[in-house]
């Protein structure tokens, strides 16, 4: 019983760890908006008239910023 351990701990690695997180930084706040913009954009479609044209163009202009941050 002597040298056990208790409890979870984590491995000890002598690689470093992979450079992934700097790659994908807040490539999901623009990916929501994106999709919140197409939401926008449909839910607009449905309820029509002028509500309807305001909520197509503010889904267009969230999902063009989302656009354009995940391209950046």
């Amino acid at each position: 019983m002597t040298g056990l351990r208790a409890g979870v701990h984590a491995r000890e690695s002598s690689q470093p760890a992979a450079p992934t997180a700097a790659a994908h930084a807040n490539l999901g706040q623009s990916r929501a908006m994106m999709v919140v913009g197409v939401a926008g954009l449909i839910v607009g479609a449905i309820i029509g008239g002028t509500p309807g044209t305001l909520l197509m163009v503010g889904g267009a202009l969230v999902g063009l910023k989302g656009l354009y941050d995940y391209l950046q």
